[in-house]
């Protein structure tokens, strides 16, 4: 069966990153970090923390795994109203994890911050499918397999190995793409959307189809006839769980894969019609169009300029 969650992490462009390891050792302390572009991750090496958000206060212990897909602005924080130390910017590059230390009494906090970045014309196909915040416990990541990963990423940031920055950023990307396994394994977890179909082993079959064939030509009854339902039990599952009718979905994720393809100035319009099932690049064009509001050659003209695209 196609893997349609790798699919799509590779078109999303998924690269993790480790931006600091900050080591506490006070109390009465918060660290502010700025809204970001990407996902913000935090793990909890040593002590107890909490997360403050305008909406949330979330208590964090030692092997605890938080997430904010949207990048919300928030604080780490040993109380709440805590007086902040220092004002974070995950937006900004940096060529190896930072190391931050502040005090030099107990209790000691560790934490390791990093962020989850995206293609910024795809972003939306993840982000816009995931809650504000997803909090994982220790336990629960012993339970999905996550410590392992969690481990391996603070045993890398406290030694100086070479290799170890690369390292870091390929772990990061291993731990997101566990964090979508134990998310969907989770039935308390509410999904939508394709991460919502792949719970559904009928529904993914046909996803399966889509993703492994853009290029043949799909109907409603072809689909059904993959995930073995009559075409409008199929259809009717299909949209309830995905969001979308069958054949909205078939498009829109030819036009993402054609927003790729447009990148290589050696596949011309016409066969990038043809890779993804259409008759000509004529219909191509005005499909995507339709969906992007710009021409093929217009979005292959402006490739460099990515600012002009709307990242949600």
């Amino acid at each position: 069966m196609h893997d349609v969650l790798a699919e799509v992490l590779t078109l999303l462009q998924l690269k993790g990153s480790v931006y600091c390891q900050s080591e506490i050792h006070k109390s009465d302390w918060a660290l502010q970090f700025q809204h970001t572009q990407g996902a913000v991750f935090h793990i909890v090496g040593e002590g107890t923390c909490y997360l403050i958000t305008d909406d949330h206060e979330i208590r964090l212990q030692q092997g605890d795994l938080l997430i904010l897909p949207h990048g919300t602005s928030h604080q780490i924080a040993d109380k709440p109203h805590a007086p902040c130390c220092a004002d974070i910017d995950l937006n900004q590059q940096v060529q190896a994890c930072l190391m931050m230390r502040w005090g030099d009494a107990h209790p000691k906090t560790t934490l390791i911050c990093g962020v989850f970045t995206f293609h910024p014309f795809h972003r939306h196909a993840i982000v816009s499918l995931l809650p504000p915040i997803m909090y994982f416990s220790a336990s629960l990541n012993a339970q999905y397999g996550l410590s392992r990963i969690i481990d391996a990423l603070l045993d890398e940031a406290n030694g100086n190995r070479h290799g170890k920055n690369l390292l870091l950023h390929r772990l990061a990307d291993i731990l997101f793409v566990q964090v979508m396994r134990a998310w969907l394994a989770d039935p308390h977890n509410e999904t939508h959307g394709w991460l919502g179909g792949l719970r559904d082993p009928q529904i993914t079959q046909a996803l399966s189809a889509i993703h492994a064939h853009p290029d043949l030509d799909w109907t409603v009854e072809k689909l059904a006839t993959r995930a073995m339902m009559s075409r409008s039990a199929f259809s009717a599952k299909f949209t309830d769980l995905i969001g979308v009718p069958p054949l909205t979905y078939v498009t829109r994720w030819r036009m993402q894969l054609a927003t790729e393809m447009l990148k290589d100035e050696r596949i011309s319009v016409v066969q990038i019609a043809e890779k993804i099932g259409y008759m000509s690049d004529i219909a191509f064009a005005k499909a995507f169009k339709r969906e992007f509001g710009y021409t093929p050659a217009m979005y292959r003209r402006n490739i460099p300029n990515k600012s002009q695209y709307p990242d949600d």
